[in-house]
């Protein structure tokens, strides 16, 4: 009778919602989307560790002969490699003096270096003179290198990180 007077007839009793509509549908749309957005901010960030992640070492000379082995040179190089081998193996090479023997910055060039290391009283030093010496011409002159010398440069390289190692690890046992 009511719905009489309102104008609604018996025809409009019946009322029927929709499955997506009803509340438990939602509730589970929403908990899907909020797991699937919880699992995909956690595959972001695992992507971002595994990216940035630094190994920290506790000597300087293992960080370094570690980056170092990651500049082996190919058996096979072009010039601009070889160019290219020199800049980030001077440039290893500077940070590592600065950092083990306060000698210089890593921001000097090349022959300023090779001039410090000249002008130092470290006999150890004195192994990286061939090296920067060879850097200048091959990264400025854009001279052709022989790959036998660079596979050369690279171990000089390597056992003046090794031998710096041994004689820091003595020097600490003496004190």
């Amino acid at each position: 009778m009511n719905n009489e007077i309102i104008g609604l007839y018996d025809i409009y009793s019946v009322y029927h919602i929709p499955f997506w509509q009803q509340e438990w549908v939602i509730q589970a749309i929403a908990f899907s989307l909020s797991g699937i957005l919880c699992i995909g901010a956690l595959a972001i960030a695992y992507i971002f560790y595994k990216k940035y992640q630094y190994i920290v070492y506790t000597d300087p000379w293992l960080l370094y002969l570690k980056n170092l082995e990651l500049l082996y040179p190919k058996k096979v190089m072009t010039n601009a490699e070889i160019a290219f081998f020199y800049d980030k193996l001077t440039n290893l090479l500077k940070k590592y003096v600065y950092i083990q023997y306060s000698i210089a910055h890593y921001h000097v060039s090349d022959q300023e270096m090779h001039i410090k290391i000249q002008e130092s009283h470290n006999a150890l030093l004195h192994f990286l003179l061939p090296i920067f010496e060879h850097s200048i011409t091959i990264k400025f002159a854009r001279m052709n290198a022989d790959i036998a010398q660079v596979h050369t440069d690279y171990n000089i390289a390597r056992d003046f990180i090794i031998s710096t190692q041994s004689f820091i690890n003595n020097k600490r046992e003496s004190v």
